[in-house]
């Protein structure tokens, strides 16, 4: 399967128009985009499913309903995908911000899932970076180990990064990259 992962705003957003030939057939998101890049992929690949969950800087509205995965899971090709938003509770207030355990909390009795999309990485050397802002998270890191994912897309660090944590491919995209799973099932 052919995933467009997109997160953070990079140059590489702005224009698409060499999408349509690459053929892609899921769009995920790690978030911290605004509604305009959505809707530009939107109407670049109109018949391309999109889901995603929102990054520490979003608002809202910036993922409809429908295409938010956060603490929440569907099917798609064969897969079981469910997501979780927002990065280190690294100031006193604001939206989509948690602390480690707020996390362990969240996935502790949450199903097991084939595929995980993350704002913030799991600590995993070369994915996060340590700054007291993109740490990544340990809890991500033990459900991962616990529920058997196979693939966890993430966005925050700035990062292209494939790296294997234990049976999880773990994917970091910085902007937009086509990934070709050709094991997706």
């Amino acid at each position: 399967m052919k995933i467009l992962h997109i997160c953070d705003t990079p140059e590489n957003l702005m224009d698409l128009s060499d999408l349509a030939s690459k053929k892609v057939e899921l769009v995920l998101s790690s978030g911290d985009l605004p509604r305009p890049i959505y809707d530009r992929i939107r109407a670049t690949l109109p018949d391309v499913p999109l889901y995603g969950v929102r990054g520490g800087h979003d608002g809202p509205t910036e993922l409809t309903a429908a295409e938010d995965l956060h603490l929440r899971v569907i099917e798609i090709g064969g897969l079981k995908v469910a997501g979780f938003q927002g990065s280190w509770r690294y100031k006193p207030a604001g939206r989509y911000l948690y602390t480690d355990n707020e996390v362990s909390v969240a996935l502790s009795r949450f199903p097991n899932v084939d595929v995980l999309v993350t704002h913030n990485p799991p600590a995993l050397d070369g994915h996060e970076l340590l700054d007291d802002i993109h740490n990544g998270f340990t809890s991500l890191v033990e459900y991962c180990a616990r529920s058997g994912v196979k693939y966890l897309f993430h966005g925050h660090s700035s990062v292209e990064k494939q790296t294997r944590m234990g049976a999880t491919l773990v994917i970091g995209s910085y902007g937009r990259r086509v990934i070709d799973l050709p094991d997706w099932k």
